[in-house]
């Protein structure tokens, strides 16, 4: 959905990557987010260009379960960090563990 209109229940984390997207964590969405810099596929997901899409995890529905895209489930997502090959780091609070989601 067009940034100025995607809803959000609480952004947290956030991180840039080499491409210029902002990945962002949805702390009580319990997702990870994506505005997209540009029109392409990435993180296993359609993204177009000035769009925030969900790239992994299921808005509002909690788990702890490791999985690509939707398959994935947070509870509470923190903090994220891109390491040196694009890969996302993400520390889901709750669920007490730091999961990874491959760039390709």
């Amino acid at each position: 959905m067009p940034a100025a209109s995607a809803s959000l229940s609480a952004p947290w984390g956030i991180a840039v990557d080499s491409a210029g997207d902002v990945l962002f964590t949805d702390y009580q969405g319990h997702t990870l987010d994506i505005l997209a810099a540009s029109t392409r596929t990435a993180y296993r997901a359609s993204l177009t260009a000035g769009n925030v899409s969900v790239v992994a995890g299921i808005p509002g529905q909690l788990g702890c379960g490791e999985g690509p895209g939707t398959a994935a489930r947070f509870t509470h997502p923190a903090a994220i960090a891109l390491d040196a090959a694009g890969d996302v780091d993400i520390a889901d609070s709750l669920c007490e563990r730091v999961a990874q989601l491959s760039a390709n």
